[in-house]
């Protein structure tokens, strides 16, 4: 039987964040956690993915592919990692049905959702590259670190020179690189939704701009790890799980 959740807040679905601030379809939660009680058993067979330590947007875009809804809650006592996912509840793994909700818990406050805060150019070239999905793949800190440079990821048959000035203009005077990317943000996504084929169980995915692949993550055998590589090569990046 599908589980129930008591919210003690109003909670919507959520979008794929890339701002510094909370989003269409996200609920900043200011009160009382809400609470959730997972089950074992996903009506929907939902499984909550592994987000932990994940840049706000990418964890919302997570979360929003894998069916179910976030509650953001920020923890501005926690200066390190602003803008990261610190814990979810549930945690990862745990079963949920489509649409139930998940609460995310990110590093610093409500302006650094996005790890924005201070690089109104990573901010820019982020909204740049979600407008053009034909022509980018995403755009990221490299390493999550936002003392490097900023990543723009573009296609394999975009123009580059015709989005330099553009790129450029976004950027102002955050520091960046371009890398070209083998695949598009249409091949990734194609990929990313043929991976319930490969075999994999208690795994979870999303696309990294950063590094051109569908990265997933959990805990799998040498033969998966083949299997994975050899149909996909390079368009997947497998990680253990956290």
């Amino acid at each position: 039987m599908r589980r129930s959740i008591v919210l003690a807040a109003l909670v919507t679905v959520a979008g794929v964040a890339a701002g510094g601030c909370a989003q269409p379809g996200v609920q900043a939660a200011n009160g009382p956690a809400p609470q959730v009680r997972p089950t074992d058993d996903p009506a929907d067979g939902v499984r909550v993915p592994d987000v932990k330590g994940q840049q706000a947007r990418y964890a919302l875009k997570l979360i929003a592919e894998s069916r179910l809804a976030a509650v953001v809650r920020y923890a501005p006592e926690v200066l390190v990692d602003a803008g990261t996912v610190i814990l979810s509840e549930p945690k990862a793994g745990a079963g949920l049905g489509a649409g139930d909700v998940v609460v995310l818990v990110v590093a610093g406050n409500p302006a650094n959702v996005g790890g924005f805060a201070g690089h109104p150019g990573a901010k820019a070239l982020t909204d740049l590259a979600a407008g053009r999905s034909d022509v980018f793949v995403g755009a990221g800190w490299d390493g999550g670190d936002p003392r490097k440079a900023y990543v723009v990821a573009i296609g394999p048959t975009a123009d580059q020179a015709a989005w330099d000035e553009r790129i450029a203009v976004a950027a102002g005077a955050q520091a960046y690189r371009v890398v070209r990317c083998d695949h598009s943000l249409a091949q990734l996504s194609g990929v990313k939704a043929e991976l319930p084929d490969a075999g994999l169980s208690d795994y979870s995915s999303y696309i990294d701009p950063v590094r051109c692949a569908v990265v997933v993550q959990g805990t799998f055998t040498r033969d998966q790890v083949e299997r994975v590589r050899q149909r996909w090569g390079t368009a997947v990046a497998v990680s253990p799980a956290h």
